[in-house]
């Protein structure tokens, strides 16, 4: 696992931080890319990789965009088990 993505799903043992991304979010990403493709919106693909990522990305109709953003949360998901 990259040392960046170790460091957002880690924490402090000593309590002095927090992870960026917790295990809640993770478990949301897993349940958003185990759901059937028709049932996905971009809204909800847009909204979950913003709160994970930190950015501001709005819902989109470009495929590419769309499947980029999957395959970055799909890494992230794979890279923190």
């Amino acid at each position: 696992m990259p040392t960046k993505t170790r460091l957002k799903v880690a924490s402090c043992p000593l309590g002095k931080w927090e992870a960026e991304i917790k295990q809640a979010d993770i478990d949301a990403i897993k349940t958003f890319l185990q759901t059937e493709n028709q049932f996905r919106t971009n809204g909800q693909l847009a909204k979950l990789y913003s709160k994970v990522t930190g950015t501001n990305t709005q819902a989109s109709q470009c495929s590419s965009c769309n499947r980029r953003m999957l395959q970055e949360l799909q890494k992230l998901v794979n890279e923190t088990e």
